[in-house]
Parts: C-alpha cells; sequence; structure tokens
C-alpha cells in the first residue's frame, strides 16, 4: 500500500534522535516498546513479562520476553535495553527527556533489567511505553550514528528497506515479527508485504493523489477537505485526539513584552481563538479547555480564557502601554508593542487561524509579526529563544509533560533544545509536578496536577488552541483494517489489508 503523510519528513527515522511527531508515527510500524499503554492509561507488558518496584521506589526491575528476535536476526535480551538506554541518553529528545529520574539501568541477568534511579518516577512504566523508548539490536547500535538513523533495528511488524529522502520511505514485513501489539486485531505476522510511506507536505496534492488512487491513505484532512470526503461510500475518515499538551501557543515569559503578565494577559484577552477555529476549521476543531488533551490522564478543564477586548484595553494602559502611533499599535517610551512569532509547518495550525489571531490582536493594538521557517530554522529559532510566542505541542503520553514544559530544568537558556518554551521557572510548580512524580496514588497524583496546571493558567503563559489530532482518509474499497496506535493515535497499519 502507499500511504502519504503531510509531516514534515523526520531527520531521523530513529523516534529517540529525530524528536518529532513525524518520526514517531513511522516508527511506529517498526520499533517496539518494552510497555504499551491502553485508552484508559493502564500500562501493560509488551517486550516486557512484567516489573517490580523497590520498597523505595528507586528502583524497578523488569523481566523481558525470551521469544524476541529484531528484524537483523539477533534476539531481544537485558543489553538490548541497556544498550538503547544508553542511545537514547547521547541526543536530547523525547525519550532522554522523559527519563531524566534515571539514573543507569542494569543488566541483572540474561532476561532481566533493573532501572536504577535517582529520584521516584511515578511515569517511568508510562515513558518506557513510549515510541520515543524504543528498544532495538544492541549489535545495531554499534553502527556510526547515520547508519543508525537511516535504519533503526527494531521487533516491529515491518523494517525499512529504502529512505530516499525528500520522497519516501519503503517499508518491508519483518518476518521476524512474534509480538503483535495488545488489543491487535491481527495475531501474526502484518498481511501488508510492503509500505510505500511518502512525504506529501502540500494538502491539495495529498488529496489529487487519494483522488486518483495513487495512495490508499493520507493524513492531515484540512478542514474543507472533510465535507469532500465525509459521506462517501469507499471513504472513511478516522479522528483521534493524541495525548500530550495540546496545539498551543507558548508566550515567552523571559524576554520582550511578555516578561509582564499584564501583557500576556491582554494578549490572550485580544485573541479570539474560539471564533478563529469556527471560520477556519468551520467548527471541526474545539478550543482546547486545558493543557493536556483529552486523551491524557489527569487533565483539568480549568482554562477559561475568552475574547475580551475591553479587558486587554485595561491591562495594557495598566502595563504602560498607553500611547498609539499613526498605525494603531500600542506604543511605550516610543517603542510599538510588537509579538514576533516564528511559524512552521511543523505544527499543524492553519494559516488561517494565523492570520485571524493577528487580525484580532491588531485591534488590541498589537503588532504580530510571523516569519515562516523551514522546520530546521523554526527550532533553530526556538533554541536560541529567538521568538516572543512560539506555536507548539508536546506529544507525551503522561501528565508528566507538565514537568517537560513548564518546569526549571527544561528552559535551558545555552543555546540547546529547551522543551519549556515559556520559560516558567516557578519553584512552586517545579515542587508541584516533582511530587507528583514521586507519588503512586492516582488521588493524590490528580490533586498535584491539577494544582499545577491551575498556577501555569493563572499566569497567562500560553493559548491553548486545540487537542493534538490525527485525521486519516482511507480508500475502504481497497484498504481495510486501518486504526490507530492505542498508546498515542498515530495512524498504524499493523492490521491492515489491501483488497484484491
Amino acid at each position: 500500500m502507499t500511504f502519504a503523510s503531510g509531516d514534515v519528513e523526520p531527520n531521523c527515522l530513529e523516534p529517540q534522535r529525530s524528536n518529532a511527531v513525524a518520526g514517531s508515527t513511522i516508527a511506529s510500524h517498526y520499533v517496539q516498546s518494552l510497555f504499551y499503554q491502553d485508552t484508559e492509561g493502564k500500562v501493560v507488558p509488551w517486550l516486557a513479562t512484567g516489573s517490580t518496584e523497590s520498597p523505595d521506589s528507586l528502583s524497578w526491575q523488569i523481566k523481558l520476553r525470551d521469544d524476541v528476535k529484531f528484524s537483523d536476526g539477533t534476539a531481544l535480551d537485558a543489553e538490548s535495553v541497556k544498550a538503547s538506554f544508553e542511545y537514547w541518553q547521547k541526543y536530547t529528545g523525547g525519550g532522554k527527556n522523559s527519563l531524566t529520574k534515571v539514573r543507569d539501568v542494569a543488566v541483572v541477568d540474561p532476561h532481566t533489567v533493573r532501572f536504577d534511579l535517582k529520584e521516584p518516577d511515578s511515569s517511568l512504566l508510562a515513558s518506557l511505553a513510549a515510541t520515543s523508548t524504543p528498544i532495538m539490536s544492541a549489535e545495531s547500535l554499534h553502527r556510526n550514528d547515520d547508519d543508525i538513523c537511516a535504519d533503526p533495528i527494531g521487533s516491529g511488524p515491518f523494517k525499512i528497506k529504502e529512505w530516499v529522502k525528500q520522497d519516501h520511505v519503503t517499508l518491508v514485513r519483518n518476518d521476524s515479527y512474534s509480538v503483535p501489539a495488545p488489543g491487535s486485531k491481527n495475531p501474526g505476522r502484518p498481511y501488508l508485504d510492503q509500505i510505500v510511506w511518502r512525504y506529501i507536505p502540500d494538502s491539495s496534492t495529498r488529496l489529487a493523489a487519494f483522488e486518483s488512487g495513487e495512495v490508499q491513505a493520507f493524513d492531515y484532512v484540512q478542514p474543507e477537505q472533510f465535507s469532500q470526503l465525509e459521506g462517501r461510500n469507499d471513504t472513511e475518515v478516522i479522528t483521534r485526539s493524541r495525548p500530550g499538551n495540546v496545539v498551543n501557543i507558548a508566550l515567552n515569559s523571559t524576554s520582550g513584552p511578555f516578561t509582564d503578565i499584564n501583557v500576556r494577559h491582554a494578549f490572550v484577552d485580544s485573541v479570539d481563538v474560539e471564533a478563529a477555529l469556527k471560520s477556519v476549521y468551520f467548527g471541526r476543531y474545539q478550543q482546547a479547555r486545558s493543557l493536556l488533551s483529552s486523551f491524557t490522564r489527569f487533565h483539568v478543564n480549568n482554562v477559561d480564557y475568552h475574547y475580551n477586548p475591553d479587558e486587554a484595553a485595561r491591562l495594557l494602559d495598566k502595563a504602560g502601554w498607553t500611547g498609539r502611533d499613526s498605525a494603531g499599535y500600542r506604543t511605550k517610551n516610543g517603542q510599538r508593542l510588537v509579538v514576533n512569532i516564528p511559524i512552521s509547518a511543523v505544527v499543524p495550525i492553519n494559516q488561517g487561524l494565523y492570520d485571524q489571531v493577528q487580525a484580532s490582536a491588531q485591534k488590541a493594538g498589537f503588532e504580530v509579526k510571523y516569519r515562516q521557517l523551514e522546520s530546521a530554522a523554526w527550532s533553530a529559532a526556538g533554541k536560541k529563544w529567538d521568538y516572543d510566542a512560539y506555536p507548539i505541542y508536546y506529544t507525551r503520553n503522561t501528565a508528566d509533560v507538565l514537568r517537560l514544559v513548564y518546569t526549571s530544568p527544561f528552559a535551558k537558556h545555552d543555546g540547546s533544545y529547551h522543551s519549556n518554551s515559556v520559560g516558567l521557572t516557578d519553584p512552586t510548580i517545579d515542587d508541584l509536578l516533582q511530587a507528583a512524580g514521586h507519588t503512586s496514588d492516582d488521588a493524590q497524583r490528580a490533586k498535584l496536577y491539577e494544582q499545577a496546571q491551575d498556577l501555569v493558567v493563572a499566569g497567562y503563559y500560553a493559548i491553548p488552541v486545540f487537542d493534538q489530532t490525527t485525521n486519516i482518509a482511507v480508500d475502504t474499497a481497497r484498504l481495510r483494517d486501518t486504526g490507530t496506535t492505542l498508546t498515542f493515535n498515530y495512524p498504524n497499519f499493523d492490521d491492515a489489508w489491501l483488497v484484491q
């Protein structure tokens, strides 16, 4: 089969190093994790058979299956897990970030490992259920990094045959595959011989390829395309929310106008997200009312931001932005109130929504300036804090994502990647999220996560837009049983088969 992805092509096919949804989406077809997480948030063994927590919560002993082989023919063992962990630590990314509390991984015996921790981590097993913590062949990790990027060796249903950059990746069936994901309809090897995974960034070109029969499925279905596709007898549109921090506009509180909470609050009140979603997305996406997606445990619908231009005006006056220049923009000490925002196709926000944000903010006196950047330049701008606001999201299958995006250790100013894009360094929030990671009591975790979310929302650090969402159009006359992964709701073809 052929699939057309609207993702920006990852710079690496190994998901931890790619540090992007695009890398994890395709990688879920050729790597597997120690655990799996179901739609209720329950973590179950996958490549593992079970786990035991120490009485002091500072180590976890994990037993491994003895019937798993990687696509290079080598067997899963404790050395594979240790080598994979050491590889994750080489690059800043989802796997490394989520396992900052792990001190080391020790080999206990050929099919047992022990994760030794610096401090308790109630999200550890869920972190080990992520695509960004893939278990790879230990032997394959002796290769150079470029070779690992081009052909990571996992135990999933497919393996990589070729990668033609800026065009496609060809996956072929892995005949060594033996452990389907929990909940899979297909108990054995995949029905498909091959998947050609094409990267087609233009939405009209994806749709044209679908309608011509060139591809059997495509993702990132655009709002205006739903009406063309729904109602057809031979087309299914699958829509699922993904877990983690919602798609949002993060406000840089470390420099520029948004160091002042009054200006942050005013910007939030000047942006009519709800009207923009109705207009641009035809009401298909609801405005996020939480910092966490609706598919994430412990999310709290506590974001009560609404368009309020009168309050925005009052707050800007209070902050000293009392002047107006000839273009109608607010000024202070002769300086115009400018908000610089780098944007990229990496973040799936429609240009029409950006335009409406710009227009409504202008009425309040903000001059919003966008810079349309390629993915590498957009990422570089983020690392250098070269922005006043930054469209972003963070995919993770636990509420511990709040620690990654809103606590001090992740607000680096050294030119490297940082997941805390708002620059929030609040000791109270740090302590709340650290405490949530230390306890396994769900009631206590819920309380702590709620308190932390309340404080972030009260500080007006980000404008939630909508849940991260997977939208897939499928030609059901030719392709059946397309689904999404249980843990992340990525497009999934493990069970899929072609109609002959």
